[in-house]
Order: C-alpha cells, then sequence, then structure tokens
C-alpha cells in the first residue's frame, strides 16, 4: 500500500532541509484532510486547508509551550541571548520553526510525564534526565551548526570554514568543540563573552558523559563516573535546566520575540494558503497533477 501524499510532501522537505518535521505537531484530522485537499490535485483545494485551519488542525497543546515562554529566563546569560540574536536573522526558514517547536514539546511533554507520574524511583528519574541533557545538547549542537552555516553561506568566504562545512554530511552536523571554536573564528562573540555561554559550560558535562560510564548513587546523591570522578545531583539538574532554557530562548527569538507561537504558525498557513492560489493561477490543472503524481515516483 502506498504512503499517503502528504507523507511523501513532509519527507520531500525533510530531505531538501535536513530536519525532522514532528508529525505530532498536526492531528489525524487535519494530515486526513490535507491528503484528501492533495489527491484532488487542485491548488485551490490545498489553500483552502490551510485558509480554513482552524477546522482541521488541533493546536491547542501549543499553548502550554506558549505559556512556558512567557516566564523568565534567568539561568541563561546575556552572552548566551546575544548569541542567539546574531545567529537568528528576519529571514527565517518556516520549516525549522516545525522543528523546533516540535522538539521543545516533545522533550517538554516527557518533563512534564516525569513529574506527573508517581512511584519513579530517583534512579530511573536521573536516567531520565541524563537522556533529556544529551538530547537537548545534541539538539542545540545541530540548530546553532545549521544557523552558522547559513550565515557563513551567506556572509562569508566558505573556504576559510572548509573543515566545518564538511561536517554537514548525510544529515550530520559539526560536534560541539568544533561549533564552539566556528563561533569563535567568526567573532560572533569575544573569547570572555564565548567562556559565559551556555554551550561551553554544556560542553564539559557533556564530554563526561560520553566518554565514561555514569551511574546515579542513591545513598549519595551523587553521579559517580567510571574514571573515579563524582558530580553533585544539583549542579547536573541546574545544568539541565539552564539547557532547556537556552533552546527556549531560541524558540523565542525564532518566534520573533513572541510567546505567542499559534500565532506564528497562522501567518505560515496563511503565507501557504497564499502561495497555492497564485499556483491554481499560474500554473495548469495538469501540470499541476504531474507535480503531484512525481512526488510517489520519487520514493
Amino acid at each position: 500500500m502506498s504512503k499517503p501524499v502528504v507523507e511523501y510532501c513532509f519527507e520531500r522537505i525533510e530531505r531538501e532541509k535536513q530536519i525532522k518535521i514532528p508529525r505530532a505537531l498536526f492531528n489525524s484530522k487535519g494530515l486526513t484532510e490535507l491528503e484528501r485537499a492533495i489527491e484532488t490535485r487542485n491548488p485551490f483545494a490545498i489553500s483552502r486547508v490551510y485558509k480554513e485551519y482552524k477546522k482541521y488542525f488541533d493546536l491547542s497543546k501549543l499553548n502550554e509551550l506558549s505559556s512556558a515562554l512567557k516566564k523568565e529566563r534567568n539561568r541563561i546569560s546575556e552572552e548566551d541571548k546575544k548569541l542567539i540574536s546574531k545567529l537568528i536573522t528576519e529571514k527565517r526558514d518556516p520549516y525549522y520553526f516545525f522543528e523546533f517547536v516540535g522538539n521543545l514539546w516533545y522533550l517538554s511533554r516527557l518533563i512534564e510525564e516525569m513529574k506527573q507520574t508517581k512511584g519513579l524511583s530517583k534512579n530511573i528519574k536521573v536516567s531520565l534526565l541524563f537522556w533529556i541533557y544529551l538530547n537537548i545538547t545534541e539538539l542545540l549542537t545541530k540548530y546553532i551548526s545549521d544557523l552558522i552555516k547559513e550565515k557563513i553561506t551567506l556572509e562569508h568566504d566558505k573556504k576559510r570554514f572548509q573543515e566545518f562545512i564538511k561536517k554537514f554530511k548525510d544529515g550530520q552536523h559539526p560536534e560541539i568543540g568544533s561549533l564552539i571554536q566556528t563561533i569563535h573564528k567568526l567573532n560572533l562573540l569575544t573569547k570572555d563573552e564565548l567562556e559565559k555561554t551556555t554551550l561551553v559550560k554544556s560542553k564539559f558535562i557533556r564530554n563526561i558523559m560520553s566518554h565514561a560510564n555514569m551511574y546515579y548513587d542513591d545513598t549519595l546523591d551523587k553521579i559517580i563516573l567510571s574514571n573515579g570522578n563524582i558530580y553533585n545531583l544539583s549542579k547536573f539538574e541546574e545544568d539541565c535546566a539552564r539547557m532547556y532554557e537556552f533552546l527556549q530562548e531560541i524558540v523565542y527569538i525564532f518566534n520573533g520575540r513572541d510567546t505567542n507561537l499559534i500565532g506564528h504558525i497562522e501567518k505560515i498557513f496563511a503565507e501557504i494558503s497564499k502561495k497555492f492560489k497564485r499556483v491554481g493561477r499560474t500554473i495548469p490543472l495538469r501540470e499541476f497533477s504531474n507535480i503531484i503524481l512525481k512526488l510517489r515516483s520519487e520514493d
């Protein structure tokens, strides 16, 4: 059985942009209606779904994220905010917005379930916290690397940054050490400013976690590493909370320094609706139909 056309569309975007759009942001009713519209091979039908998205898509789950963005993020530094502001320009690719918000939603849901689930042992909670920390670090490394690559492409001589660019291959991204070096090479922050960022602070604990076996000792309430080092749990929890705030700050600035995430999506959907309407006015229906059929042939 062939996949829905809408899934082909998602996958094509993901291949071209090297991103992953979380399907959880779109409920089944909305995806079904969009699939029906695409199957008509009529751009005006697709335009209508995006224009009247409130009939089909339930985006209420984003209200929780919007509320979280309204809270003060006092763990991150001014240097963090300065770095993010320099990397995120006004010309933001809307597809990245869905990836940012989708991953933030997955993480927030896991954190909330941890808080609400009774009977979880401290060992299990800390193990989940390890996973959350490493996942946030990977997400941030990927996001910021993508933003820096875009900045290099638009504003700099790519030959100077060949080693950094080469690391983008088969969906991979530069490691955090290479990322930090490139930030310094681009003069986005001074050396002293860079030392105060979450990325540099994260590099230390992430390297510890990546290169040593570790476990949580509930009798000491500490993290024990195979190399004999001991890490205070309270310090690690603070580091994890700061990383999460850093990710929230990226979404906040990416959203135009606005906490209203649904408002941003409304603008994106309105623009998509207009684009399909323009397509309907400029491209013959048979040609548009062939484009839809070609999506399936690329599988």
